[in-house]
């Protein structure tokens, strides 16, 4: 972690400045860089390497939602030739992803560490000057949040790296981390700007409402297990409240515009509040990866966008759609495409053969066999409504104001305008809302309804402490109904262990760090 990290501040460095002259190295501590924030355009330029980290192959352009979010009720790996991979919990802490994710989030905390040292002191409009310190302090919080919900425990660095040689670092208790994942998150909410003062040049930087919403999410999650803080409940109602105030942010009549506007490169952050953005043809400057290709609807032709379709979706998932549901033929692909370009319908009774509908290639202007400019959604208002409904059921229970908040994401308004009311609203007389847990596990099925393949079914399932008898449910569904060439999707169940709630810390990080501990199990 550590050379990989020295590495990282050349990186950053380089990135500012194109001419080599200004590189300094000090002998007994590295570089200096202070050399190289001398003005405003240098901190935008550092700005842009920090942001740089969630955009690579190891961390959203594909790790994090493809190799490290598949293995769900919703969402299982579609190639039986995979016998040995994470999506199906059977992998060992030499496992390559595994190292490359961590080494890519603890890249970016360094670049987050080394701005936040530098920005400071450069002269520059104070306004400014705050808004990108808020921002790289959230983004430092969102890697570790990442690390924590991934590994546990795990070391908590607030400096730049100054020496290869400092290789022990213990890993800080869980909750340490998350009490300084809050400090900087509610540092951020203070100083970035709303979305209504952005402008399109600066589509991808985080608002203000997403840090709230990101607020509510922590909160959420350490509200749940591990840590079961369950005043955090509050925490998350307050910070969702916040958002749903500020006006800033609404769901989009058709939920559907959602996704075409993520793979078209429509800029609205009206429902998408923070997305991580993808663009170029591979050619030049580009940060195109594989987020629609690999889980999207399959295609086998390039002219209308090329995807592999290795996620599969359950009959769990289909099944938990009232047939009026319009955002079931949204989450789940009614077709696929032929090489030739023409469509092939499913059958009705075809449920287990199907990929995620959300990213269709058809919208988008990459047309390249492996890459796609599919931005990904990180925060979207929809997320904010559940969050609010379900921490409102755990501090109050189900009151009218939780099932006005799931309600709104069940039925939009372009259904109600046009008479076409989609799926049935709940009511508080409905067994949906009987009592707390009832209401409970409505949003459970609400959440997979909405946010299905967005990257956070498996952290929610952790996190509500039902991970593994849910995919172990899963595997016996599977074993009961599926046909023979799909049994192989049962692996995620059988292969389930207490150990796979948490990676491992990777090998090659604790051969150079003796003083790592590795996860219970590993």
């Amino acid at each position: 972690m550590r050379a990989l990290i020295y590495t990282g501040i050349l990186i950053i460095v380089l990135t500012m400045q194109a001419c080599s002259d200004f590189l300094e190295l000090e002998p007994e501590s590295g570089i200096a860089p202070g050399n190289f924030f001398q003005n405003e355009q240098d901190a935008l330029r550092a700005l842009t390497g920090v942001y740089d980290i969630l955009s690579v192959e190891e961390t959203y352009g594909n790790n994090l939602w493809n190799n490290l979010g598949l293995g769900t009720d919703v969402a299982v790996l579609k190639r039986s030739r995979f016998t040995s991979h994470i999506g199906v919990n059977n992998y060992t802490a030499g496992e390559r992803i595994v190292l490359e994710t961590w080494e890519a989030l603890y890249d970016g905390i360094n670049r987050a560490n080394l701005f936040l040292e530098e920005v400071p002191a450069i002269d520059m409009d104070e306004e400014q000057k705050q808004r990108l310190l808020g921002e790289v302090r959230f983004l430092r919080a969102f890697f570790y949040f990442d690390l924590v919900r991934l590994w546990g425990d795990v070391p908590l660095l607030l400096e730049s790296t100054k020496s290869v040689f400092n290789v022990k670092i213990a890993r800080d208790p869980l909750a340490k981390v998350y009490e300084q994942i809050i400090e900087d998150m509610e540092y951020a909410e203070e100083r970035v700007f709303p979305a209504s003062r952005f402008v399109t040049a600066e589509h991808g930087r985080v608002c203000q409402g997403a840090v709230q919403g990101m607020l509510a999410r922590v909160n959420l999650t350490m509200a749940g297990e591990p840590l079961r803080d369950v005043t955090r409940y509050q925490e998350t109602l307050k910070w969702a409240q916040k958002v749903k105030d500020s006006g800033e942010h609404g769901l989009l009549d058709n939920q559907h515009q959602v996704f075409i506007n993520l793979t078209a490169d429509i800029f609205d952050m009206r429902e998408s509040m923070f997305e991580i953005v993808f663009f170029g043809d591979r050619t030049g400057d580009t940060e195109s990866w594989r987020f629609g290709n690999l889980n999207g609807i399959r295609s086998g032709n390039i002219d209308y966008g090329f995807a592999w379709a290795f996620f599969g979706t359950t009959k769990k998932l289909y099944d938990l759609y009232e047939p009026t549901d319009a955002r079931r033929d949204v989450a789940i692909a009614t077709y696929s495409v032929l090489s030739n370009g023409d469509k092939r319908f499913y059958e009705d009774t075809d449920i287990w053969d199907r990929e995620p509908g959300k990213w269709d290639r058809q919208y988008s202007s990459l047309k390249d066999k492996n890459f796609t400019s599919t931005n990904y959604p990180v925060m979207r208002y929809a997320d904010v409504l559940l969050m609010l409904a379900e921490a409102e059921n755990e501090v109050n229970g189900p009151t009218q104001k939780a099932l006005d908040a799931l309600n709104a994401v069940r039925i939009r308004d372009e259904q109600l305008a046009t008479n076409n009311t989609g799926a049935t609203p709940f009511n508080l007389n409905g067994p949906e809302v009987a009592d707390k847990d009832a209401f409970r596990n409505t949003i459970i099925d609400e959440r997979a309804r909405e946010l299905c393949n967005e990257g956070e079914r498996k952290r929610d399932l952790i996190r509500w402490g039902i991970y593994i008898t849910t995919v172990k449910s899963l595997a016996a569904q599977i074993r009961a109904e599926y046909p023979d060439n799909r049994q192989y999707q049962a692996r995620v169940g059988d292969n389930v262990e207490e150990k796979y709630l948490l990676l491992p810390i990777p090998t090659k990080e604790i051969e150079i760090n003796p003083a790592l501990k590795q996860n219970p199990g590993w």
